[in-house]
């Protein structure tokens, strides 16, 4: 079976504030990883907070859809 016959795992990473602290930054380096490293094995999305966070921002920048 080829790479291409593969569905991708979605995941959907959840985390309660859309600021840019601590537990935010790891929640990004996280996806930021998963998404250069594996794209074509991960689908990755995230549920926050607040819509107003500097971590929906950047996590828009790299293409990451926010919930």
């Amino acid at each position: 079976m080829g790479h291409d016959d593969k569905a991708k795992t979605k995941i959907l990473q959840m985390i309660t504030r859309s600021d840019w602290a601590g537990g935010q930054k790891v929640l990004y380096s996280i996806v930021y990883g998963l998404k250069k490293y594996y794209p074509d094995e991960f689908e990755v999305e995230v549920a926050c907070g607040p819509e107003n966070g500097m971590l929906i921002q950047e996590l828009e920048k790299i293409g990451v859809k926010v919930h």
